[in-house]
């Protein structure tokens, strides 16, 4: 299932600009009640509460790095053990050449362990969010308004969902608190 919308040029967005996250948390839960469908929360900062006021899913990426560590971990500890015991076995500083020589691999093994975690985590992001080299961002999250995350907060909604009209998103966010609402559409959005 991807998590990116295919974006025609027909298709209208409202958005509802706000200053303060209280109101921007507060009109996101009024919203959805209603059973509207938000496009995109663009923040300047995180926004405690709005994971859950948008009811996004947790990511498994954690568990996904915890399953790679765990995995290469076990995987370089047996490719240590077999180049000290078999391999290449060596007598350095008086410790044995078997499992009793363990606790010297610990560092290295922690180590590699997080390293490989952090690093399966890290090319999961950019996999899932599609964020590869040479290519353009904005085919997938278009936007808005070149200043909009300096100082302002701003719901979008997207006028293609079924039976909502334009006027609806207008009326929905100037019933929130929206200091300002602005109607854009696609072509509008590369100026």
């Amino acid at each position: 299932m991807s998590m990116f919308i295919e974006h025609k040029e027909e298709n209208k967005y409202v958005l509802g600009y706000y200053s303060d996250e209280h109101d921007l948390l507060h009109a996101v839960k009024n919203i959805r009640e209603k059973g509207m469908k938000i496009h995109n929360v663009i923040s300047p900062f995180p926004i405690h509460g709005i994971d859950d006021a948008l009811d996004f899913k947790r990511t498994r990426i954690p568990v996904l790095g915890f399953m790679t560590g765990i995995t290469c971990g076990i995987l370089f500890f047996c490719f240590m053990m077999w180049i000290d015991t078999i391999d290449y076995p060596i007598n350095y500083d008086g410790k044995p050449n078997s499992i009793l020589g363990m606790p010297s691999f610990v560092p290295i093994w922690f180590e590699v362990s997080v390293l490989t975690a952090a690093a399966s985590m890290v090319l999961t992001f950019l996999y899932s969010c599609r964020l590869k080299p040479r290519t353009k961002g904005d085919e997938y999250n278009p936007i808005f308004d070149k200043k909009l995350t300096d100082d302002k907060m701003v719901i979008v909604l997207e006028d293609g969902q079924e039976g909502a009209k334009v006027s609806e998103f207008e009326t929905v966010l100037k019933d929130n608190h929206a200091e300002n609402v602005v109607v854009k559409t696609i072509g509008e959005l590369e100026d």
